[in-house]
């Protein structure tokens, strides 16, 4: 896994990636941040080849910090590499179609590869839909449950995560 998938407005972007250690605390930075300008809508940033790749079964969380007139807007989202299931492997190897490559990884819970493929798509002048339909997907599977034992925080937390995807997806350029 190489990228990492932002919205945002036309700011200059930091985006870092932090290794999770054995008490379970981001601490150890992968590589340089990933500094650049970006451009308004969403945004695919990459590791450049010359730092480190990510390890199949650790946990990570990335960072980016938006420089916005009144100050850094701060997203960051924890994630776990996990290796590509051989039979997923095999689906996409006969399937050309980008749409049902997108749903393939989105039933497998690789949300940034569906999204990537999404992405694909809408740089075609395809329909967008996809895009938009995906992140609506994410934000049900995200929205915590009333029995999940989370505190007040973690439940606001992911509020406003799920709020934030649902304000990217009405906004994709498919509406």
């Amino acid at each position: 896994m190489r990228s990492v998938l932002a919205r945002s407005i036309a700011y200059p972007v930091d985006l870092r990636i932090f290794e999770f250690d054995s008490n379970n605390q981001p601490s150890k930075p992968i590589g340089e941040p990933v500094q650049s300008s970006n451009s308004a809508g969403i945004n695919k940033y990459s590791l450049p080849e010359n730092q480190p790749g990510l390890t199949v079964g650790q946990k990570y969380l990335w960072q980016a910090a938006i420089k916005c007139p009144q100050g850094y807007l701060v997203e960051r989202a924890e994630f776990r590499v996990v290796e590509m299931p051989s039979s997923l492997t095999k689906q996409l190897s006969v399937t050309k179609d980008g749409t049902k490559k997108a749903d393939l990884y989105a039933e497998a819970g690789l949300w940034y590869n569906a999204l990537d493929e999404a992405l694909k798509l809408s740089g075609e002048k395809k329909p967008a839909t996809i895009v938009s339909t995906l992140l609506q997907d994410l934000t049900a599977l995200e929205a915590p449950n009333a029995t999940d034992t989370l505190t007040n925080a973690e439940r606001q937390e992911m509020q406003k995560r799920g709020d934030r995807l649902k304000q990217i997806a009405n906004s994709s350029p498919a509406h």
